[in-house]
């Protein structure tokens, strides 16, 4: 009698735990399916912007995507020209309808301005890989003059 009310209780803690285990997978699934669905408008959202950054002089050429909790994205740009800062506020100013777009350009203005004010002789700036999650980050590549070229 001991050992059936010992299964009988293993049986229902096993069952729970299973319950559990299913509820929280369901609950894992809805909240990737969403993510995705965010995820993909966001990513829509970037390329849209690739045009406008190429004409303020970065060429995004590299779009990665990390589908994760919480997700990333990681936009590889290269410096292909010097454009004024008063090209580049007008520019904005067209498209103040796209914060991302400001948040991009100024955090890539930044690095550059960083690089620049550096005086590496040896170095030019390579790429520039902004990382957008959590936390976010700017990884700064810079490239030997002599092998760059």
């Amino acid at each position: 009698m001991v050992l059936e009310k010992i299964k009988s209780g293993i049986s229902a803690v096993t069952s729970s735990i299973g319950n559990t285990l299913d509820d929280s997978l369901s609950f894992l699934s809805d909240v990737k399916e969403a993510g995705a669905e965010k995820l993909e408008a966001f990513v829509n959202k970037i390329q849209d912007l690739a045009p406008l950054l190429d004409q303020m002089g970065f060429n995004m050429n590299e779009l990665e995507v990390g589908i994760g909790i919480p997700p990333e994205i990681n936009l590889v740009f290269e410096k292909e020209k010097d454009v004024d800062a008063e090209t580049i506020e007008k520019l904005l100013k067209e498209h103040e309808d796209k914060p991302l777009l400001s948040l991009i350009i100024h955090t890539l203005q930044k690095a550059d301005a960083l690089v620049k004010g550096m005086n590496l002789s040896n170095y030019k700036l390579g790429e520039l890989i902004m990382k957008i999650g959590l936390p976010p980050d700017v990884t700064i590549k810079l490239l030997r003059i002599e092998n760059a070229e």
